[in-house]
């Protein structure tokens, strides 16, 4: 079976409380310098070349062990919404920013093929970005603490010690309720400890996509359990 399968997220059983392992991270993208295809705003990367200007930056290194999550689409509006399904459950700010470069390239596209003028949108805004709404908010907050500082001092310590207990129950039944199954998922994904070059370049979608990111952890075995638990090869 190749090393290379479809990505379906799986809960780990392992406890993570213990990791603590380094990994280096390496990404390659369509907009790469050294890989990207085209020029400008109008690049490409098929999932091959992208495989190839991987191996060229592993070449480089040591590499006991690889784990890579790969997306690959045939738009820029495709590969923001995998990266955008992946993101939900595997927030790394990587893909968040793959997801952000694409709909800024779908948009940019759909764009030229209208060719139509400029024209008034209306958009939303978060009050707090607004630098003296913000700087208002800022102290308003301070001096609802102060407030609740000089209420807490002069406040009864029973009552207090009974708000504390109730707010410790519920501080313990959030932790102690389990986080969500990790399931879904989006892409590809790829394990290898020997033989990593060329086990890379088989069992990987072909040309028939456009756009490639590819992102490679590399570390020693142990440390990259975890991620294998979470994307197994077979579920």
């Amino acid at each position: 079976m190749s090393n290379w399968s479809p990505v379906v997220l799986h809960t780990p059983t392992s406890d993570a409380s213990g990791l603590s392992g380094n990994v280096t991270l390496e990404t390659i993208t369509p907009w790469t310098l050294g890989a990207k295809e085209g020029s400008g705003t109008n690049t490409w990367l098929a999932f091959p070349n992208a495989v190839t200007a991987l191996v060229k930056k592993l070449n480089s290194q040591p590499v006991p062990a690889l784990f890579v999550l790969a997306f690959t689409a045939g738009s820029y509006k495709d590969l923001a919404a995998q990266c955008q399904t992946m993101a939900g459950a595997f927030p790394l700010k990587q893909i968040e920013q793959w997801q952000r470069h694409a709909e800024k390239l779908a948009n940019l596209q759909q764009d030229k093929m209208q060719l139509v003028d400029t024209e008034v949108v209306t958009a939303g805004i978060k009050l707090n970005a607004v630098p003296t709404v913000k700087a208002r908010m800022k102290k308003a907050l301070s001096q609802q603490a102060k407030a609740a500082a000089s209420s807490l001092t002069s406040s009864d310590p029973l009552s207090a010690l009974n708000s504390f207990e109730s707010e410790k129950a519920a501080f313990d039944s959030a932790t102690d309720a389990a986080l969500p199954d990790l399931t879904g998922g989006a892409g590809w994904r790829f394990y290898a400890e020997s033989d990593i070059a060329n086990q890379l370049q088989t069992g990987h979608p072909g040309y028939e996509y456009a756009y490639t990111a590819l992102m490679a952890f590399i570390g020693q075995p142990v440390d990259l359990a975890y991620l294998r638990e979470m994307m197994p090869e077979d579920v």
